[in-house]
């Protein structure tokens, strides 16, 4: 009768908040249980949920990692595919183990991702059992993996991971395993063999192919394979074998914990800056969505290479509403379905549904929204520069050189308070700021002279000043967005 009452609970709870998204237009909003006593009971609510995916209906299931189970969510709740409950262990937490069988008498250990095939057979990457298993026909089975934590290629009797964490599959049925803890990428084939793949570097974005603890994986409709490399802080792919870098900077390690450097960072490939991110999700439009998991917060990565905050903030919380305002507590898994974006927000114990706004700027800029932020009243033939939707007056004229547009370097640079001097010696511009922003610029950094004056492309200014600059050519203005 308990659960009864919760179930109904539920559904109530259920009907009110989509009442209330309807009326406030509401873009981020939990479809899992938010009471606290249904959310808190392990069959109606999540533990620590982390791997989405959805099948060929559109139904979303979920990896209910600390409950040790795997759940579909549907309009009247949470329901169990398969695992079950045998207790809590010394910690407190329900107990895992590892037992084949039929789906609710089969037993996991803190599984963490899912990965559902056309024809509805669910993979399952049982993280605390080392051991990959297979949901068909109302049974579970181990495929590959003996239970113990190891690092072993060979026959599925034999082989051996280490935490795996994520799946996914080819266009000929290969499975593919983020094996974390292993810092590897392994492909099990249908006969349940083991094999880890190696990587050569590209040489220009990346010197080693070398993972640390890579935590997601994914193919593009290309067979490109995209993986989230976590403890890198970056996202790579593959292609033919050889890895290239699509975003992150690789470059600054710790070498006390053997992982580079967090942050929150937005900007290019090499500028961004993650904080261990958990999950990503590619849409059709080919823009990256990545649950950049300790900052709290979802990132795009655009199809200009260029790395935004969506949504979310760098602090903890749980808040629904509008992008912007919405609040996460370490966002690990993410879907794209039916044009929404399903969030695992796993301290929160929820998934949120975000319906994607491809008019937001996180997706680059319209013509429409850049003439928003001008006067085209006050535009003339000569190319303009604007700022804050004022008209910014530099001491020299921008240029347009072979289809590139420059911008005076000390105009510019002084208006974003910036200290220029020149450097006849070296023939360089040097610029500093208050905020010990100093660096300098030449020939071989991309400075142009003309009619005697240093000049410089957007793109390098948008580098140095960590801005966007846009130019909207049919008014021949030059905006700085944010």
């Amino acid at each position: 009768m308990k659960m009864i009452r919760k179930a109904a609970l539920f559904m109530i709870m259920m009907v009110i908040m989509t009442q209330l998204s309807l009326a406030f237009a509401v873009d981020v909003k939990p479809i899992t249980p938010v009471d606290p006593e249904v959310k808190s009971d392990l069959m109606l609510g999540l533990n620590q949920p982390y791997g989405l995916a959805t099948d060929y209906l559109g139904d979303v299931y979920v990896a209910d990692t600390y409950n040790n189970m795997i759940k579909k969510v549907t309009a009247n709740g949470l329901e169990i595919v398969a695992g079950g409950f045998d207790g809590k262990n010394s910690m407190g937490f329900p107990r895992g183990g590892l037992l084949d069988g039929k789906a609710l008498e089969a037993r996991f250990n803190k599984p963490r991702d899912i990965f559902i095939t056309k024809t509805g057979v669910i993979y399952v990457a049982d993280t605390g059992n080392h051991v990959i298993r297979k949901i068909e026909a109302g049974a579970v089975s181990t495929i590959s993996g003996t239970g113990t934590a190891g690092f072993k290629d060979g026959a599925a009797s034999i082989a051996q991971f280490n935490l795996p964490s994520a799946l996914t599959m080819d266009s000929e049925g290969k499975l593919y395993v983020a094996d974390t803890l292993n810092s590897s990428i392994r492909v099990i084939r249908k006969d349940g063999t083991a094999e880890t793949l190696s990587f050569t570097p590209d040489q220009k974005t990346l010197k080693s192919g070398k993972l640390n603890e890579p935590s997601d994986l994914l193919f593009d409709g290309n067979g490109i394979l995209y993986i989230l490399d976590s403890g890198n802080q970056s996202i790579k792919r593959v292609e033919n074998g050889v890895i290239s870098l699509v975003a992150g900077n690789v470059t600054d390690l710790n070498t006390e914990t053997g992982y580079v450097k967090t942050g929150l960072v937005n900007g290019t490939t090499s500028e961004a800056k993650f904080n261990f991110p958990k999950g990503f999700a590619l849409d059709d439009k080919g823009n990256l969505f990545v649950a950049d998991s300790w900052n709290h917060v979802i990132r795009v990565v655009g199809t200009d290479g260029v790395v935004k905050t969506y949504s979310g903030a760098p602090f903890s919380g749980n808040v629904v509403g509008d992008i912007k305002e919405a609040r996460y507590n370490t966002p690990t898994g993410l879907i794209i379905n039916k044009g929404t974006l399903m969030i695992s927000d796993m301290w929160n114990n929820e998934i949120k549904a975000m319906p994607i706004d491809y008019n937001d700027i996180s997706f680059g800029y319209s013509e429409e929204a850049l003439q928003a932020l001008i006067d085209p009243a006050q535009t003339s033939t000569d190319w303009t520069f604007w700022e804050n939707h004022m008209k910014v007056v530099l001491e020299k004229p921008i240029v347009e050189v072979e289809g590139m547009i420059y911008l005076p370097f000390k105009a510019t640079m002084t208006h974003f308070n910036y200290e220029i001097s020149w450097d006849a010696v070296q023939r360089r511009v040097i610029y500093k700021n208050d905020q010990e922003d100093d660096g300098f610029i030449d020939e071989t950094s991309g400075m142009k002279i003309i009619q005697n004056n240093s000049y410089l492309s957007i793109e390098d200014f948008e580098k140095i000043v960590h801005k966007s600059i846009k130019p909207l050519e049919i008014y021949k203005t030059i905006i700085v967005v944010d």
